[in-house]
């Protein structure tokens, strides 16, 4: 993503979508849009809907999944921000572009994403993306 942004030069919004998530609705690419247009930076995401166990110091927990969200993309950002998040993020362990923006401080918006917007990446989930095609 930091490559292709120097090749993106005259747009004020920034979409980054995982080629591996075929089946996201227009809907939320346009919610994205608009909500990163309105606070700088937006991002899809579904209800957990398994239960959770954290995992510290060799023991685990349960933890309340209501209090989390499955990060979906496109991610959607203004383009001098993730710019500048990108020039100025002080880390390499970054899962997605938008711990890169709330690295330098700046909030992320959630929007609602689709359930059917799956990563396909394991061979279930290309078993899965066969019967979401049909």
């Amino acid at each position: 993503v930091q490559n292709g942004l120097s090749a993106v030069t005259d747009c004020d919004l920034i979409g980054v979508h995982d080629g591996v998530r075929p089946f996201v609705k227009a809907e939320v690419v346009n919610s994205c849009f608009e909500a990163a247009a309105r606070n700088g930076a937006a991002v899809p995401v579904t209800p957990i809907v398994q239960s959770l166990r954290m995992i510290e110091e060799g023991t685990s927990k349960s933890v309340d999944r209501t209090a989390y969200r499955a990060v979906q993309t496109p991610q959607c950002f203004r383009a001098e921000l993730l710019r500048d998040a990108f020039a100025k993020a002080e880390h390499d362990q970054f899962t997605d572009d938008a711990a890169v923006v709330e690295a330098i401080g700046h909030p992320i918006s959630l929007v609602v994403g689709n359930v059917e917007n799956i990563k396909v990446t394991t061979p279930i989930d290309l078993q899965l993306a066969g019967l979401l095609s049909k």
